[in-house]
């Protein structure tokens, strides 16, 4: 075998392995992650002839649907059912695959494209949001995302223009994340005036959504949800440097030697497109795994110039080495378990429909707690999702998220039943009655 064929071959696993990656979550027996919000919502959109609700029923059922519908219409039309929530995420996320490897074209040279499909497909922060159940709008968001970026940095107006609309219209950090990735490359990439025909056609085709929903509810929910994701760049740098080292993955770790080749070639664009991916957008994991797998593709297409030089032989080494640990130190989805659908199950046929309850000792950005009011189809008092759309100060992550750590009974939010993490909090287990396993009561008092 020729050294040119073994490499395709190498490539061709790789991209095998990126596949399944991103397949896997289709075959199992619930969605991962995050999801319930999205499907409650997606079923509100079925039961009223996919006519937008006023509001979701889902948890306490004052959340406005205002949510961009693009994702959850689709998952309305095809029926609502969970198993979308599965094979959905992975179709698109496995189609951003093909989407990175155009941008990266766009951006650098064919090889160093190659090598960026791979360092982009084998990251874990590249595709375990983006398969969830909560990927049904993620997962499109981030599809469009990229190749609104590729429109730009190729100069299609129209294309960007209609690429960054339809993103408006399904996933808001998308959107927000389009704003500032493509300002900053077309502002390094010579400012074709051309482009600014874009942001007005995606202004103009996200206004068929948002206008009849600011006519409904007015500008209150939107402005909400706006401000409901701060960015913090001191948690982000910290964030940034515990994806490169745990595990150690090909597009983290070389895509900083990228940036540093970078510089030195004075790749503006590039950096700048860094810069505002790693401190300007939320989830920045996510987001910044696409500049910093291109930045990979950089750095070892540099490498392969001079393969003899014992620095580029040392880059290819460690992106051999990165690229497997990428994949067998990184842990994958979590799903909600058998025991807890079955706790959440009890509690839609067997507690009164205005019980509430509150979900102790559990993450609360998703599994249990997100899918609680979505299964058991009662209010869980430690559930924020959809809260940050809500005016007013209605968003309820600050104290649904005190509330799920809450390990002393002084704490406990008052509640008609709890639903205990084994083992989370045995002062609270104990000053409870158990009720059935993992679910308690407050004793009364005689």
């Amino acid at each position: 075998m020729s050294v040119r064929n073994a490499l395709w071959f190498v490539f061709a696993v790789a991209m095998a392995v990126a596949v399944w990656l991103r397949l896997g979550s289709a075959f199992a027996d619930f969605p991962s992650g995050d999801g319930g919000l999205f499907w409650v919502m997606a079923n509100d959109l079925r039961d009223n002839s996919l006519v937008p609700p006023t509001f979701t029923t889902y948890n306490t059922g004052d959340i406005p649907w205002v949510y961009p519908p693009l994702g959850l219409y689709l998952v309305a039309a095809l029926g609502g059912g969970l198993e979308w929530f599965r094979i959905l995420p992975a179709v698109f996320a496995i189609a951003t695959l093909p989407a990175v490897w155009l941008l990266a074209r766009a951006l650098i040279s064919e090889r160093g494209a190659l090598v960026a499909v791979v360092a982009y497909g084998l990251a874990s922060p590249a595709y375990l949001g983006l398969i969830a159940g909560g990927g049904v709008t993620r997962a499109p968001g981030l599809l469009l995302a990229v190749l609104t970026l590729w429109a730009v940095a190729r100069r299609y107006p129209r294309a960007a223009g209609v690429l960054a609309g339809l993103t408006l219209l399904t996933h808001p950090i998308a959107a927000a994340y389009v704003l500032v990735g493509s300002a900053a490359l077309w502002a390094t990439r010579g400012a074709d005036r051309r482009m600014l025909w874009s942001p007005i056609i995606a202004l103009a085709i996200g206004a068929a959504w948002f206008v009849p929903m600011i006519l409904r509810h007015g500008f209150d929910p939107l402005l909400a949800g706006l401000g409901s994701r701060d960015v913090d760049i001191l948690d982000n740098a910290i964030l940034l440097v515990a994806e490169t080292i745990n595990p150690p993955n090909l597009a983290f770790v070389l895509g900083f030697v990228g940036a540093a080749i970078a510089v030195q070639r004075r790749r503006w664009d590039l950096v700048a497109w860094l810069v505002v991916s790693a401190f300007g957008a939320a989830v920045v994991d996510r987001w910044v795994a696409i500049p910093l797998a291109v930045l990979a593709g950089l750095a070892v297409d540099a490498a392969l110039v001079e393969p003899a030089r014992l620095r580029s032989v040392a880059t290819v080494a460690v992106a051999a080495i990165t690229a497997v640990t990428g994949v067998l130190l990184s842990d994958g989805p979590q799903t909600v378990t058998a025991q807890q659908r079955e706790t959440m199950a009890w509690a839609a046929t067997d507690t009164p429909e205005d019980a509430t309850f509150a979900v102790i000792g559990y993450p609360t950005d998703r599994g249990m707690v997100e899918w609680f009011p979505a299964i058991a189809r009662r209010e869980n008092m430690t559930t924020w999702q959809g809260s940050e759309w809500v005016p007013g100060g209605g968003d309820r992550r600050p104290t649904a998220s005190v509330a799920a750590g809450c390990g002393e009974l002084s704490c406990l939010p008052d509640a008609d039943y709890y639903v205990l993490r084994p083992d989370c909090c045995p002062e609270v287990a104990n000053g409870l009655r158990l009720l059935r396993r993992g679910v308690y009561v407050r004793e009364i008092a005689s």
